[in-house]
């Protein structure tokens, strides 16, 4: 995770931020724990999000669209935010895929 913040007059990017989760890795349980983090670094933090990315993989995903992470997340800012796909991530996914169908095919 990485969340960029103003101190002052200064822009700070904390990267990687490593938080436990306890439980399934589902999209609900992230979302509290990400709550919970940021709430804790910086209140209130859904006044200063402006954007949200995700590669889309199953844990960041819900059955039902309205509830995935990156749509829970946006929900709870006040002003409008925006929502990036990475694609970078999205890139990795794929290679990832078809390497393991490769691999299976040998």
């Amino acid at each position: 995770m990485r969340v960029r913040d103003f101190f002052g007059r200064k822009m700070y990017n904390l990267q990687q931020v490593t938080v436990p989760i306890l439980g399934s890795y589902t999209s609900e349980n992230i979302f509290k724990m990400l709550v919970k983090v940021t709430d804790a670094l910086n209140d209130p933090w859904n006044a200063k999000l402006i954007g949200m990315s995700s590669e889309e993989e199953s844990t960041m995903k819900d059955r039902h669209r309205h509830s995935d992470l990156v749509t829970r997340m946006v929900a709870t800012d006040i002003n409008p935010t925006i929502r990036v796909w990475c694609a970078s991530h999205h890139v990795n996914l794929v290679v990832s895929l078809a390497a393991k169908c490769v691999t299976e095919e040998s």
